[in-house]
């Protein structure tokens, strides 16, 4: 239910964009409070996620909005150092999940990882999606998590178990033509807070801007990554943008592996059900030699080179590879599924 004094900030709010102006982090982390506690009237909170998509948005607008969303969040309190990899989407149509599948090469290296994600938004092809294609559990409760975290050592944290209030606004999110604003801080509110991240996005400019909202919400350390093809993942066939985030420093790097002697073939994607036939076939094959591999060890490498378990993104790509040729990831995905 609106009240005028929720509706006077959110107002406010709407008329400084209207008049090109950006948010300040309070003012942002004010609105979104409102917002998920149902405080709103839902055609405010169109107009502002409009008015923020078409006008754009600012560091402070993100640090405000991540933060009020961490604080609606459920809390999933994982210990020790962990990874998550996670993108914001862009890119091809058709697309294979590479971030869900590094969650289970590093895992299988014994690099742990507490993976945040979602359902796709316009396509049954996102992360959750596709872990449900491969029979993994993600929807029970903390201590089964927790669990699964400490004997495989990776889990997966379901967004929409982890961000009820969100209900506020997904019903909105549905009617608009365009992504909005919560498209760039899914990544930034894994609510596990892991002190390691590696986030993918399609676009130099939201890179810049993920790189220093990531520095100011607290990290250990972040590789933020731009797809020298214009997806939120490193390719192996064109240079890529890596932008290293430290509590201190953030430095920008390209990353060229057309001379490391992956196969940067194009391979077949789809929908979850064929991805997860398509991770089925190649890694119980341990064909280390498909393009698939090659494509989600390099970004498990970068991830490894993230949490200081590489010297190297190429070492951790390498190392990525082997685990494959091992077998060991398709062990550690058939000891996390619930298939027989």
């Amino acid at each position: 239910m609106s009240t005028p004094h929720h509706e006077s900030r959110l107002n406010a709010a709407i008329l400084q964009l209207e008049q090109g102006q950006h948010l300040s982090e309070e003012h942002s982390f004010h609105c979104l409070d409102d917002i998920l506690s149902g405080h709103c009237d839902t055609d405010d909170i169109r107009t502002l996620l409009g008015l923020l998509y078409h006008s754009g948005d600012s560091v402070a607008t993100l640090v405000g909005f991540s933060k009020a969303l961490l604080e609606h969040a459920r809390p999933l309190p994982i210990k020790g150092p962990f990874i998550d990899v996670c993108g914001t989407g862009g890119g091809p149509a058709d697309r294979y999940n590479i971030s869900t599948t590094v969650a289970f090469i590093l895992a299988s290296q014994g690099i742990p990882v507490a993976k945040h994600g979602n359902y796709g938004s316009r396509k049954p092809n996102g992360s959750f999606n596709f872990l449900e294609a491969l029979e993994i559990p993600f929807d029970g409760s903390d201590e089964d998590l927790i669990s699964q975290f400490e004997t495989h050592h990776c889990c997966f944290l379901f967004a929409r178990l982890f961000h009820p209030a969100m209900a506020q606004v997904a019903p909105i999110r549905k009617t608009l033509d365009h992504p909005t604003i919560f498209n760039k801080i899914g990544p930034l509110c894994n609510p596990a807070r892991p002190p390691y991240q590696l986030i993918g996005t399609p676009s130099i400019q939201t890179a810049e801007q993920l790189s220093q909202a990531v520095q100011q919400l607290g990290t250990q350390r972040a590789m933020i990554v731009v797809g020298g093809d214009g997806s939120d993942e490193l390719c192996v066939k064109t240079e890529n943008i890596i932008f290293e985030v430290s509590p201190t420093h953030i430095q920008r790097q390209s990353v060229d592996c057309k001379e490391w002697g992956l196969n940067s073939e194009d391979y077949d994607k789809g929908d979850a059900t064929q991805n997860a036939h398509l991770f089925r076939s190649v890694m119980s094959a341990q064909d280390h030699q498909h393009p698939m591999s090659a494509h989600a060890a390099l970004n498990a490498g970068l991830a490894a080179y993230c949490m200081g378990k590489a010297d190297t993104i190429k070492d951790g790509t390498f190392s990525a590879l082997s685990a494959i040729q091992s077998g060991a990831t398709w062990r550690h995905y058939t000891a996390m599924s619930t298939q027989n």
